[in-house]
C-alpha cells in the first residue's frame, strides 16, 4: 500500500508540480484564521508535541499526541506509519494567555502549573476541570455575531 509514506516523490493520481516545500505527503494541520490562515507540518508537531502560536489577535495552542496509525500505510493498520492526533485550542482562559510544554502526563501550563490532556481538559493542578475551547469553534462562532 504505502500511500501515504513521506519518501512517495509525487502521489497517485497527481498529476500538477508538487511543491518542493515539503514532502510530497506531508501531512499538515490547516488553522483557519480571520483572514489567516496557518499550516502546520505533522513532522513539526511529532517532535515538539506543542506549538504555541498567535493567529491574528488570537492565542492558540497545538497539542500532539503519538498513538493513531495512518490507514493508507499498509493493510495492516496496526503496522501503518504512525501520525499520532493533534488538537488546536485558544490558549486564552480567564482572561488570561497560557503557555504550553509537553511533558510525559500531558501539556502543562506555565503559568499555573497545571496538567492538560490531549482534548484541552485540565487534569491535574490549579485548573483541574477547566476546558479550552477549541480553536475553529471560537472562530466559527465568532462569525456568527
Amino acid at each position: 500500500m504505502k500511500y501515504d509514506a513521506l519518501s512517495t516523490e509525487k502521489p497517485r493520481l497527481f498529476f500538477d508540480q508538487v511543491d518542493a516545500r515539503l514532502p510530497a505527503m506531508e501531512r499538515v494541520v490547516h488553522v483557519p484564521g480571520d483572514g489567516i490562515d496557518r499550516g502546520y507540518p505533522l513532522s513539526s508537531l511529532q517532535k515538539d508535541f506543542v506549538i504555541n502560536e498567535k493567529i491574528g489577535d488570537i492565542p492558540v495552542v497545538l497539542f500532539y499526541e503519538p498513538g493513531t496509525r495512518s490507514v493508507l500505510d499498509k493493510s495492516d493498520i496496526s503496522k501503518g506509519r504512525e501520525i499520532g492526533t493533534v488538537t488546536v485550542f485558544s490558549s486564552e482562559l480567564d482572561s488570561k494567555v497560557l503557555n504550553f510544554k509537553s511533558n510525559s502526563k500531558g501539556f502543562k501550563d506555565d503559568l499555573t502549573g497545571s496538567t492538560w490532556n490531549i482534548t484541552g481538559a485540565c487534569v491535574k493542578g490549579k485548573q483541574k476541570g477547566k476546558q479550552l475551547f477549541f480553536f475553529h469553534f471560537l472562530f466559527k462562532a465568532a462569525e456568527l455575531f
